[in-house]
């Protein structure tokens, strides 16, 4: 229809011999040649679930391999929206693939749920929450969560998020507050530690908010993005849900919390990318683009 079309991520999915493809936990060391095969077979196994789903919607013949060469062949420009701060740009990417910075939402008209912010001022809290994961780990997730809060004394925010669990209670009294959402702009940087799945957006706001995140990954990107806190120094290993323990998470919290090198790490990341402006970098690229079709 002769619209134009820009290819964008939240993630580094562009090939690179740098690292291999955030979707697959293979490890840092992976020759290049392995790390753009990576890249590859991703899209093939996305390509390949989406083909008979497009079939019946569009008139011409949908190519075997997927249009992914446009992709590398330009002229783009395709978007990134995650800050080189966090991961660094590729240095073998095409000039028309941008890491651009993290894309912030506008302030949303939100006001806190009564007690809430009484809860806050009352002592440190940790935030435990796992936004649009709906799976049946969450329970088991969350009442782990629960005993090393017990075990340990501390005090939680839980956002049930879309899992819709409320978490339990006993021996907890008055040390938990369960809400269905928050801006995480807004409570992040009044808690202590994070524990979350480690998606793009959770990582980004607590990376803002210079708050330390501990990551138990579910799936697609989110082992990536523990990864990457962990090598940077801005958070302890991620968590894989085979080795989730009480002991486990009670250490990471310990971690998160009392290393004053990360906390240092963390602010110094955190005034960087408050002064970022990932979205307005991303418009004027696209405007130059644009200007270029006309």
């Amino acid at each position: 229809m002769g619209i134009p079309a820009f290819a964008t991520s939240l993630q580094p999915l562009g090939r690179t011999g740098e690292h291999a493809n955030p979707l697959l936990s293979l490890p840092g060391w992976m020759p290049s040649v392995i790390n753009r095969f990576s890249y590859r077979l991703v899209e093939q196994v996305f390509w390949q679930v989406a083909r008979p789903l497009l079939r019946p919607h569009v008139r011409d013949r949908l190519p075997v391999w997927g249009h992914f060469h446009e992709l590398y062949e330009g002229p783009g420009p395709a978007l990134f929206a995650y800050s080189p701060l966090v991961s660094p740009q590729p240095r073998d990417w095409k000039p028309w693939m941008h890491a651009t910075g993290y894309w912030r939402a506008g302030p949303a008209d939100w006001q806190p749920p009564e007690g809430l912010e009484e809860f806050l001022a009352a002592g440190p809290a940790v935030c435990i929450g796992f936004g649009s994961m709906h799976s049946p780990r969450i329970a088991r997730i969350l009442d782990t969560a629960l005993d090393a809060l017990a075990r340990t004394g501390r005090r939680a925010v839980i956002l049930k998020g879309w899992s819709g669990y409320a978490g339990r209670r006993d021996g907890l009294d008055g040390n938990v507050f369960v809400t269905g959402d928050a801006p995480h702009d807004w409570l992040f940087p009044r808690v202590s530690a994070i524990v979350h799945h480690g998606g793009a957006g959770t990582t980004a706001a607590a990376l803002r908010a210079g708050v330390p995140s501990v990551i138990l990954p579910f799936f697609f990107d989110q082992g990536f993005w523990g990864q990457r806190l962990a090598a940077c120094g801005l958070g302890p290993a991620p968590i894989p849900f085979y080795r989730l323990s009480t002991a486990a998470l009670a250490r990471a919290l310990d971690t998160a919390e009392r290393s004053l090198d990360m906390r240092c790490r963390l602010q110094r990341l955190s005034a960087k990318l408050r002064r970022e402006d990932g979205v307005g970098r991303a418009v004027e690229i696209l405007e130059r683009a644009l200007e270029k079709v006309r």
